[in-house]
């Protein structure tokens, strides 16, 4: 049975144990997803580098990652070679606003039930109502 993530301070302590990493290129994007999830009582880890977020990253940590597909000096689908590697159970997110690469994430899909596809953009309010539901949180969705 895998542990639990650790959790922290952050959030509001609804959702404490449930640890999420965001990493996306675009700085703005990382910060409003953070900003946004953190007030749902989400603990958020941030990084708008990808190689830094791999250096920072550490297994069992997270429940999620969620991540930009399209970053540059390493795409989403290498780290997210490059996590799985590490942590065989974290579920991960990849974020594009390309329709295009969908097709290369169901590829990746069918091989393993711990990904998944979001379409960009996506408010924090559905991230959350998302992860919490994946993690059979749901009473604490609305809050």
């Amino acid at each position: 049975m895998r542990d639990q993530p650790k959790s922290s301070s952050k959030g509001d302590g609804l959702a404490k144990s449930l640890r999420v990493l965001v990493v996306d290129d675009e700085k703005d994007i990382t910060d409003v997803l953070k900003r946004g999830l953190s007030l749902k009582g989400i603990d958020v880890d941030a990084f708008s580098d990808p190689l830094e977020a791999l250096a920072e990253f550490k297994p069992g940590s997270y429940n999620f990652v969620v991540m930009d597909i399209r970053m540059p000096r390493m795409n989403g689908f290498e780290l997210y070679r490059a996590i799985r590697s590490q942590d065989a159970n974290v579920r991960v997110y990849l974020l594009s606003a390309y329709d295009n690469l969908q097709n290369e994430v169901n590829a990746m899909l069918s091989a393993d039930s711990l990904v998944g596809f979001l379409r960009k953009p996506i408010s924090y309010s559905d991230l959350a109502k998302l992860l919490l539901s994946e993690t059979r949180m749901p009473d604490l969705v609305d809050h």
